[in-house]
């Protein structure tokens, strides 16, 4: 190695643990006018674009890479990830098939090559993928969980089925391979009406998961009461000149599993209405280092603050726009920022989806999440961070009476026509036809809902909170308590 390449990679490596991103990349550029192509450079300065959340100048730099080196396994896998964060999962799977053959454990390939033919809609691809996956590693937990996912299950004899119990009977098998046989297996008892076994693994898998998590739960209560204390009517109305004018942003907001995948699907086949998924832009752009304890920082900003904030927010969410004049934004947990919604955008529209609570909080337990909303891992810690968000968004009514549409997800499962009018005349969209046929939409989607919302509308998860009302009872137990949640 020449002396400039070590004096390159100790100026970059300074600069990098600095956080000096700019200057990190800035360096590359000036070692690779001088010095010409280096894949090591471009490899560098891809994974700090990536970084800095410059997504489209990350593929760029692995590009030229691999224009260098195409045999680069690394840059060749930064290069997918590039693609996938810009949501471009077809690009994405063509370098994971490049991959296949390449790597050590390609049965990782398979897996995420599965996962972006599910977003595309392309489940028959994605289950091939996923029996691949199998094949070169039978104890593939994570791999049964997909495929349980995208597969209807007819049959208590099925392969997929004795094959997660031969496995799921071995001893000392790793916690987060447990979580994914019993939510894996919940599916397909569920699938095949057995009900009492379908429930059982998911309070396995769910109990597990929630002793492997640290959580408390009072803290998100008290988060949401103190949101609430804060943006008061007066407060809000303090600030009434403080906002942006733009329609651009359309919210969609909600409890996890309220229909809000359907809503966005149904919005983003309108031919004004471009679509940016679940973002956090909001929260960065809005919140930025202010949440939990800190939260009071909000009663001593300025206006200029909401100003800058909403400038940021506009600029984040047109890179989704595709150059049309409306936006979806569908982080759900904006809920509980409506009252700054109010104030940085007056004239946006905020969707609110409602779903049955018993349905809606089951859907939640039957959902494994990771690492977010950790309070759907347990029935009653589930149920307090339900009745807290009702009493936000009903606190939100009251002080902000027409800034909010409620739109129940029955009522648009059984009067599609109508309820689609409806939520299109509180968007000020004029009509159009291919809202109705949001299902044959070929947008990618990352969401939970990502088989359903590729089906015409169906009711056969109406109530279906019913076939385990008496698991389900110290959650409805719980809801007695507030009076603004009516179990049905």
């Amino acid at each position: 190695m020449s002396g400039d390449k070590k004096a390159f990679l100790k100026r970059f490596k300074q600069a990098s643990d600095a956080g000096e991103l700019m200057q990190a990349v800035a360096l590359c550029h000036g070692y690779l006018e001088q010095y010409g192509d280096d894949v090591d450079v471009w490899y560098r300065m891809g994974v700090v674009k990536g970084v800095q959340e410059d997504f489209a100048g990350a593929a760029a730099c692995f590009i030229r890479l691999l224009s260098v080196s195409p045999d680069h396994v690394e840059g060749r896998t930064q290069l997918a990830k590039a693609y996938r964060l810009l949501g471009d999962h077809e690009a994405s799977i063509e370098q994971l098939g490049y991959l296949v053959n390449v790597v050590a454990e390609p049965e990782i390939i398979y897996r995420e090559i599965a996962y972006h033919q599910r977003i595309l809609g392309q489940f028959e691809l994605a289950e091939a993928a996923l029996r691949k996956a199998i094949k070169l590693d039978p104890d593939s937990a994570v791999a049964y969980e997909t495929l349980s996912s995208i597969k209807h299950y007819s049959s208590a004899d099925d392969p997929d089925l004795v094959a997660m119990k031969r496995l799921l009977s071995r001893a000392r098998l790793p916690n987060d391979q447990l979580v994914y046989l019993h939510f894996a297996m919940a599916k397909i008892y569920e699938d095949i009406h057995d009900d009492k076994n379908a429930f059982n693994s998911l309070a396995a898998g769910n109990r597990i998961y929630r002793s492997s998590c640290q959580y408390d739960v009072a803290q998100d209560e008290q988060l949401l009461d103190q949101i609430g204390e804060i943006f008061t009517r007066d407060y809000i109305a303090t600030y009434a000149d403080a906002g942006n004018a733009s329609r651009m942003p359309v919210f969609i907001v909600g409890m996890p599993r309220s229909g809000s995948t359907l809503i966005e699907q149904i919005l983003s086949c309108h031919h004004s209405v471009g679509s940016a998924g679940e973002i956090d832009a909001f929260v960065k752009c809005a919140i930025g280092g202010v949440s939990g304890k800190n939260i009071e920082v909000f009663r001593t900003l300025e206006g200029s603050y909401f100003q800058n904030a909403s400038s940021h927010y506009l600029d984040e969410i047109k890179k989704y726009s595709q150059g049309l004049p409306y936006v979806t934004d569908k982080a759900l947990d904006n809920y509980r920022w409506i009252g700054l919604i109010r104030i940085m955008f007056p004239n946006a529209k905020v969707i609110h989806c409602v779903r049955n609570p018993m349905d809606n909080c089951l859907a939640m337990y039957k959902k494994r999440f990771n690492a977010t909303h950790r309070y759907t891992y347990d029935l009653i810690e589930l149920g307090r961070v339900y009745i807290a968000y009702k009493k936000l968004m009903d606190y939100w009514h009251q002080i902000l009476p027409g800034f909010i549409y409620d739109i129940q997800y029955e009522d648009m499962v059984t009067n599609q026509e109508e309820q689609t009018r409806a939520l299109l005349d509180y968007c000020e969209l004029d009509w159009d036809e291919s809202c109705l046929k949001f299902y044959e939409s070929d947008r990618g989607v990352k969401t939970a809902s990502q088989v359903q919302v590729r089906q015409k509308m169906y009711s056969t998860s109406l109530s279906k909170w019913r076939r385990f009302e008496q698991q389900l009872s110290p959650l409805s137990q719980l809801f007695e308590s507030y009076p603004g949640i009516v179990v049905r």
